[in-house]
């Protein structure tokens, strides 16, 4: 059963994160192209697996809300190898310093994003 509920989970979470990246990303990655869909829906993640891990500490929650959650949609939405390829194009166009920007930047609003959730 553990592995329904991580299933269901984590196929909601890719098509959350397909939807909100075609609907914010733009079609044409180019000098001015900035991954606005996969950068929101990495730090909706984040925000998300630090509520439900503060919402299952309070509730003494079951493995089947960590399974379902936390693994399946957390898990599902969040997409690294998709960061890591945008920092890729941008060093492969040269825009070396807009790549490094762009990492630093997600890595600490997803902290960011946890912290707050978890402070709630």
């Amino acid at each position: 059963m553990s592995y329904v509920y991580i299933f269901i989970g984590g196929g909601l979470g890719s098509v959350i994160r397909f939807l909100i990246s075609k609907k914010l990303n733009y079609a044409d990655i180019n000098e001015n192209f900035w991954p606005i869909g996969t950068f929101t829906i990495n730090i909706i993640s984040c925000f998300i697996l630090g509520y439900i891990l503060k919402w299952m500490q309070l509730h003494h929650s079951q493995t089947h809300h960590h399974l379902f959650f936390i693994v399946g949609l957390c898990g599902g939405m969040s997409t690294f190898s998709t960061l890591i390829y945008e920092m890729f194009q941008f060093f492969s166009k040269g825009n070396i310093a807009t790549g490094i920007l762009y990492s630093i930047i997600s890595v600490l609003s997803g902290l960011m994003a946890i912290y707050a959730a978890l402070k709630m």
